[in-house]
């Protein structure tokens, strides 16, 4: 299981970072981040070049360049990130 412990965006860099914790007791990967408006609207979705991997009981952090200039002064966002298992741990 995993949570997200916290999600910025500098709009002058449009540079996404996510904060995701891994709760369980398995490594998982990163593979897929959506980003959603409030409403449920989906903005982009985007599949990383290379899947970030989590440790169990760790926190990975994700940063990346955000395909759609987002407006957080106008609206309100959701992220969802997609994880697979891994071989490590």
């Amino acid at each position: 299981m995993i949570q997200i412990d916290s999600v910025s965006y500098d709009s002058t860099s449009q540079q996404l970072t996510i904060y995701v914790r891994n709760l369980g007791s398995t490594a998982v990967e990163i593979d897929e981040i959506y980003i959603y408006k409030s409403d449920g609207t989906l903005v982009t979705n985007i599949d990383l070049d290379q899947n970030v991997a989590i440790d169990p009981n760790s926190v990975g952090t994700i940063t990346l360049n955000s395909e759609s200039a987002l407006n957080p002064g106008t609206y309100s966002y959701y992220v969802k990130v997609v994880t697979t298992t891994t071989s490590r741990g």
